[in-house]
């Protein structure tokens, strides 16, 4: 998964998606199909990970 930092007030996705984005969405539902992100959100959708 690849997102760029907008001035440090959001994520924006950069991917268009993969296998592997699909699976973890599924097995730890993520929702990792949204365009932008907010900071706090993506790290804790990301501790779930790791």
């Amino acid at each position: 998964m690849e997102v760029a930092n907008i001035e440090d007030m959001c994520y924006m996705s950069t991917y268009t998606g993969s296998q592997v984005c699909t699976a973890l969405n599924a097995a730890f539902g993520l929702g990792l199909d949204r365009k932008y992100y907010q900071p706090k959100e993506l790290n804790k959708k990301l501790k779930k990970i790791f």
